[in-house]
C-alpha cells in the first residue's frame, strides 16, 4: 500500500506540473533525468558471488528531478529515484525534497528537508562515473554485505558554502541518520561535516560524521580524499575508516571498518574515455581474511551528448573460505536529459 501511494503521489506531482502550463508558467522550472541500464554476464562460476544466474538485463537506477527557482533567494527540488535492488518492480521513491535558501549567511545556502549528505559528494564529482560504479563508501555494503551506515541523502538541515574567497568549501548537516528511506527511530541525530578545497584542479577533502546509537555507543567515521582533474584527465585516492559502536558482538565490542580506493580516467578522444579503478574493502580490521579487492576497467564511448555506452569488467579478489575470484563483464548504458 505504501508503494502504491508513493507512485500515486509522484504521478499527481508530475500531472500538477504538466497540466495547463504554458511557456510563461514554466519559467524557473528545470526537469532532468538519468538512467543506468546493464547487461551483466558472470564470467567466473566458482567465486562467492556466483548465484547460478549467469547473465541478465536490468535497470540499475532511474532518476527524475524537478527544480523550481522561486526568486533570487529561494528554490525547491523534488527528485525521485528507482532502484532495482530496493524494489524488483522499479517503483520510484522520494530521494530529494528540499527548500534551498541562499545567502542566509554570506556565500552559503541552507537546505531544509531531504537533501544530499556530504559523505561522498566531493569524491564522486572527481570520479565522474556514478553510472559505472558507486564510490568506495557508497559501494561498501554491496561488496562486503556489511553496512557502512552511510547514505547519499538524509532528512534534516544542511548548510553549504565557502570561505576565504571561495578557496575553501564546507558542507555541514544535522539529520536523523535514518537516511531518506526510513523514518527516525530514536532520539539521536547524525552530524556530518566535509571541508574541501579545489585550487587549479587539485582537490583535497577531510570528512567526519558522528551518530550516537544509545547512551554508551556511537558510530564515528573519518575520511580523506585527494584528487586532480583537468579537461582530459582525473585521478583520485580515497581512504575511510569507521567505528560502529557495540556492533561487533553481544559483549558490545566495537566493529572497525575501512576501505581504500584509487582511480584514474583519461579522454583518449573527444568521445571516448578509459577508466581504471582499484578498491580494497575490509569489513572487520581486527580479523584476518576479511578483505575484498575490486578492479574496475572500462571504456566509455559517447555517441551523442548525454549518452554513454560503457563495456566494463569487474574483477573481485576474495578472502575467507571461498577465495576464488569473481569476474563480471558488463555492458552499461547511461543516458540523461535536461
Amino acid at each position: 500500500m505504501i508503494q502504491k501511494n508513493t507512485v500515486r503521489f509522484i504521478s499527481l506531482i508530475v500531472l500538477f506540473f504538466a497540466a495547463g502550463l504554458n511557456a510563461g508558467d514554466l519559467e524557473g522550472f528545470k526537469i532532468s533525468g538519468k538512467s543506468y541500464f546493464d547487461y551483466t554476464h558472470d564470467i567466473s562460476k566458482d567465486g562467492p558471488r556466483a548465484n547460478g544466474q549467469d547473465n541478465g538485463f536490468m535497470f540499475r537506477r532511474a532518476y527524475l528531478t524537478i527544480n523550481k527557482t522561486i526568486n533570487d533567494d529561494f528554490s525547491v527540488r523534488f527528485r525521485t529515484d528507482a532502484d532495482r535492488k530496493a524494489d524488483d518492480k522499479l517503483r520510484p521513491f522520494v530521494k530529494h525534497l528540499y527548500l534551498k535558501w541562499k545567502d542566509l549567511l554570506p556565500s552559503s545556502a541552507l537546505y531544509v528537508g531531504i537533501s544530499g549528505t556530504p559523505t561522498w559528494g566531493v569524491a564522486e564529482k572527481v570520479w565522474g562515473y556514478r553510472g559505472l560504479s558507486k564510490t568506495v563508501m557508497d559501494n561498501f555494503k554491496g561488496v562486503t554485505g556489511t553496512s557502512a551506515s552511510a547514505s547519499s541523502a538524509d532528512v534534516g538541515l544542511a548548510l553549504k558554502g565557502s570561505v576565504m574567497d571561495k578557496k575553501v568549501a564546507y558542507h555541514a548537516m544535522l539529520a536523523n541518520g535514518a537516511h531518506y528511506s526510513h523514518p527516525e527511530n530514536d532520539k539521536y541525530k547524525k552530524a556530518y561535516l566535509s571541508v574541501s578545497t579545489n585550487v587549479d584542479g587539485f582537490v583535497l577533502e577531510g570528512y567526519v560524521d558522528h551518530e550516537a546509537k544509545n547512551s554508551e555507543h556511537s558510530n564515528l567515521t573519518y575520511k580523506g580524499f585527494a584528487g586532480y582533474q583537468n579537461d582530459d584527465l582525473a585521478v583520485g585516492a580515497e581512504y575511510y575508516m569507521m567505528t560502529q559502536g557495540g556492533a561487533m558482538d553481544s559483549l558490545g565490542n566495537d566493529l572497525n571498518l575501512s576501505a581504500l580506493s584509487v582511480f584514474g580516467r583519461y579522454n583518449v578522444t573527444n568521445n571516448a574515455t578509459v577508466v581504471l579503478r582499484y578498491d580494497m574493502y575490509d569489513p572487520n580490521t581486527d580479523a584476518n581474511d576479511t578483505e575484498t579487492g575490486l578492479v574496475i576497467a572500462a571504456l566509455d564511448y559517447r555517441p551523442a551528448k548525454g549518452i554513454s555506452v560503457i563495456p566494463n569488467i569487474f574483477y573481485y579478489t576474495n578472502s575467507g573460505v571461498n577465495d576464488n575470484p569473481d569476474i563480471v563483464g558488463n555492458l552499461t548504458f547511461v543516458w540523461s536529459f535536461k
